[in-house]
């Protein structure tokens, strides 16, 4: 037998409140199952020796309620062997919350702990874009990119194409109009409706879905993935759940195809990325 990974010569804590002593540690698909004297080999072999392996740490009193928005990893306290921690302390939190109040507890936030509002308000609010009419990113035609793909590539397999953050839909009839199936996906409720009311102006049937492509579970998986609006929207820290996303909604083999951003902007939207990115 393999193991996962294996830990040597470490000075083992239990967790159980019996006295530390020297061993090893096995792991397998996440979980400890070997703990003592491991004679089978790891997959990853870790030498502990002079070590300390213990048991994640309980944090039972933070003040991450904020911090975790823009650091997921909730560091410097991870780094320090913290696997559990408890936010919400002394009546400082951000949940839950009333519609509408979001901006209240900002202001709370910014006056007990000394966190600027912004930190906590800045994620772009699609929908009241849309209602505003402040949409400097919409150019009235599809990404020019895809344009010159499918013109040069009639040969490309048809079938189902979804276009995450479609907007006002204009890459997604581009691929209707070129033989495939295309859906299209955006957050806000309003781009949702001038996409479809656009797609039966222009005699398109392509199916609008109001969906979050980060965190909800896709209706089917797709033959393809169009990225040209939402990677580059979304904050960095995101990205690899825009992976994680990606695999989800993509067949196994499927195809995924890009127009990114390569422009060193870190103050978007429009967020910049690199080609080993």
């Amino acid at each position: 037998m393999t193991h996962d990974i294996v830990i040597r010569t470490g000075l083992l804590v239990d967790g159980s409140g019996a006295a530390p002593f020297h061993g090893d540690l096995a792991i397998d698909d996440g979980v400890i199952t070997a703990l003592g004297k491991v004679t089978e080999r790891g997959r990853r072999e870790i030498d502990a020796q002079g070590l300390t392996v213990t048991p994640g740490f309980v944090d039972i009193h933070t003040h991450l309620d904020a911090q975790i928005g823009w650091d997921p990893d909730c560091t410097p306290v991870s780094w320090h062997g913290v696997t559990t921690a408890l936010l919400g302390n002394c009546g400082v939190t951000f949940a839950p919350c009333r519609p509408g109040e979001q901006a209240t507890l900002a202001a709370m936030m910014e006056t007990v702990e000394d966190i600027p509002r912004e930190a906590n308000t800045n994620e772009t609010d699609w929908e009241n874009r849309y209602q505003t009419g402040e949409m400097p990113w919409e150019k009235g035609e599809p990404s020019p990119g895809l344009m010159d793909v499918l013109a040069t590539h009639p040969e490309l397999p048809r079938g189902t194409v979804l276009v995450p953050g479609c907007g006002t839909g204009h890459d997604v009839r581009a691929w209707a109009k070129a033989g495939f199936a295309a859906t299209g996906l955006d957050l806000a409720p309003s781009a949702v409706r001038l996409a479809a009311e656009r797609n039966a102006a222009a005699n398109i049937h392509a199916e609008i879905l109001q969906n979050d492509f980060l965190t909800e579970t896709p209706p089917r998986p797709f033959d393809w993935i169009f990225e040209h609006t939402l990677f580059c929207a979304i904050d960095p820290i995101r990205r690899d759940d825009y992976q994680g996303a990606v695999l989800r909604w993509l067949k196994p083999g499927g195809n995924y195809l890009a127009v990114n951003y390569l422009i060193p902007d870190t103050e978007g939207p429009p967020f910049g990325t690199t080609r080993e990115e």
